[in-house]
């Protein structure tokens, strides 16, 4: 019980700015320099802080390909001091996680090779492909946020595209349900989850680009 207190303490703290679901606004605040020491997506518009795994892959996106010593400094720094304790007491999403996880649903256990799974996914797609692939201007791809984020879907997709029509617009024909499920008007959201997902974490990207005036990379939407 103590150690959900906790953990819903700090999602609240975490995400304290909950008045910009209403018009579908990025906090964009002086904290957004600090990272989060768990997963929790900069594009939530709750969110208070930068996401880690977000901002490692946009500083090794970034034009000039650096490496995020501040970010990686940040991480080892909770992660000496408070080791797993973050994932099983800090982590916003794994709050989330945990809440999913009591859905009454077949629950699928992996072998044991799995979970070095993501330790590949941690290298390929925060650190090559935003580094190796890039748009127009040099800028990398982010890979992680566009194609893996379950967090960036929950927290910042699914909130933006329902207050943005210009977002649902953007994201393309593939969004919408050839049966008017779903409509540009936001009416009747019947979410198509295999069409939605992708579609959902391009978004994010696009609008937070476009809050900030910079252009749109190409694959953002």
């Amino acid at each position: 019980m103590k150690r959900k207190i906790i953990q819903i303490a700090a999602f609240g703290y975490s995400n304290a700015h909950l008045l910009n679901y209403k018009g579908g606004k990025i906090y964009q605040g002086k904290w957004k320099r600090f990272c989060n020491p768990g997963l929790n997506c900069y594009s939530c518009p709750a969110a208070g802080f930068a996401c880690p795994i977000g901002a490692l892959q946009a500083v090794n996106g970034s034009m000039e390909f650096q490496f995020s010593f501040y970010v990686a400094g940040v991480l080892l720094a909770f992660g000496v001091l408070l080791g797993r304790a973050v994932c099983g007491w800090l982590c916003p999403f794994g709050l989330i996680q945990e809440l999913i996880h009591r859905i009454p649903s077949p629950k699928l256990k992996l072998k044991k090779v799995f979970r070095y799974l993501k330790y590949l996914v941690l290298v390929v797609f925060v650190f090559v492909l935003p580094a190796t692939v890039t748009n127009y201007m040099g800028m990398g791809k982010p890979a992680f946020c566009q194609y893996i984020c379950p967090a960036g879907t929950l927290q910042g997709g699914i909130p933006l595209l329902s207050t943005h029509e210009e977002l649902r617009r953007t994201v393309g024909a593939l969004f919408f349900a050839e049966n008017g499920d779903i409509d540009p008007d936001g009416r009747g959201l019947h979410l198509h989850i295999s069409v939605f997902l992708p579609h959902a974490l391009s978004a994010r990207g696009y609008l937070r680009h476009h809050e900030q005036g910079q252009p749109v990379p190409s694959g953002s939407g």
